[in-house]
């Protein structure tokens, strides 16, 4: 129920794995509240272009609605290399 000023560091974000076939059907959507603006982004895609994305949509799934998840999500870096 507090921010403690703790920071996370993920480095090597483009050696992530999926189990199973979630590689082929895993997909991103992106909606940008106008008519047709709607993306959808497969996994594969999605690691070749932006491998930290990944990452940070789910550690962001997983994070309280609010101020004080916002302010945690903040203070993730994610890192596609070393």
């Amino acid at each position: 129920h507090c921010d403690t000023g703790d920071n996370v560091i993920v480095v090597n974000a483009e050696k992530v794995q999926f189990t199973g076939r979630k590689w082929d059907q895993k997909s991103y959507q992106d909606y940008s509240h106008y008519a047709g603006g709607q993306k959808i982004t497969p996994a594969k895609e999605m690691l070749a272009r932006k491998p930290e994305e990944i990452l940070r949509r789910a550690v962001k799934r997983m994070m309280p609605r609010g101020p004080l998840g916002f302010a945690q999500l903040g203070k993730l870096k994610i890192y596609a290399g070393n």
